[in-house]
């Protein structure tokens, strides 16, 4: 799957904690009633199996205080030999801060061979008001890789841009469109001069949407891919959660969601179910900051 193809499969997870705590002792079913947090609920790990059998972890968050100060996550290389995958290896963001607390960037570093270390090694950050409203990603020696600029209207994040500087020239981008709940209802990707596809989401749960315990939304969202290649569960921003996702155009196969929720009312996993089949499923792993 393509860098730029990939950005509606994306989930941004950005979250701050300064002790663990269990917040998925029971289980409820949608729409049932939560207990209220006493705190702050984030999520700090998430989970995805093909099989029932075959879970493994695919990011896990460190935090100091209310600040994240690394993301995890696997990584793996193809050998131009066999053309097999060649995993084990890791590669750790580290997330740089301000005096007043702001995301000024990231490190980035794995520990995949020396031949293999090709990609991004840093970031920076700019803000616009409370609001990233920039993001540069930089190969080794100060190489620019890409350059993407966000837009927001009443606090939601409404679009991205992204210009590639690697496949120049070459620029694609998302618009997004709330109701009046605050829902996310459709995306539309803008990949000019190509025509973009579009997909519609809803109806929607009455529980949280797990993307609101994840206070730093657009770094991760698109800057560091937590989930590629490893996951088509797509972001979408919002109230609650989706409970299917329709293709308006081109008229590709659609995909619904199940949820089951922790005891206070996010979900603790989701299967996702694709052309009728189930495709993946996730599980979540979250901590209450007090």
């Amino acid at each position: 799957m393509s860098k730029h193809l990939s950005f509606l499969f994306i989930i941004f997870f950005v979250a701050t904690a300064c002790k663990k705590g269990s917040n998925t002792i029971s289980v409820n079913k949608s729409d049932t009633p939560y207990i209220a947090v006493n705190g702050t609920i984030l999520i700090s790990k998430i989970n995805k199996a093909y099989t029932p059998d075959s879970s493994f972890t695919i990011a896990t968050f460190n935090y100091n205080s209310k600040q994240l100060t690394s993301m995890i996550r696997p990584v793996s290389y193809t050998t131009s030999s066999c053309h097999c995958s060649i995993g084990g290896f890791t590669e750790t963001t580290v997330f740089n801060y301000d005096i007043k607390g702001n995301l000024t960037g990231t490190s980035i570093a794995s520990d995949l061979p020396a031949f293999e270390q090709i990609g991004d090694v840093r970031s920076e950050v700019t803000y616009a008001g409370n609001n990233i409203n920039e993001i540069k990603l930089y190969y080794a020696n100060n190489v620019l890789d890409q350059d993407i600029a966000f837009t927001y209207q009443n606090g939601n994040l409404v679009s991205w841009f992204d210009n590639y500087y690697r496949v120049n020239p070459f620029s694609e981008g998302i618009n997004y469109t709330f109701d009046s709940n605050g829902n996310n209802i459709n995306q539309t990707v803008v990949a000019p001069p190509n025509p973009g596809s579009s997909a519609t989401y809803g109806p929607f749960d009455k529980n949280f949407n797990f993307n609101q315990a994840i206070p730093l939304c657009p770094y991760l969202l698109i800057s560091r891919s937590v989930f590629l290649p490893m996951s088509l569960l797509p972001f979408v921003p919002g109230t609650h959660n989706p409970l299917s996702k329709i293709y308006t155009s081109p008229p590709y196969t659609s995909g619904t969601f199940t949820y089951q929720y922790n005891t206070y009312g996010y979900p603790s996993s989701v299967n996702y179910y694709w052309g009728g089949q189930l495709y993946e499923s996730y599980s979540f792993e979250y901590i209450i900051v007090p």
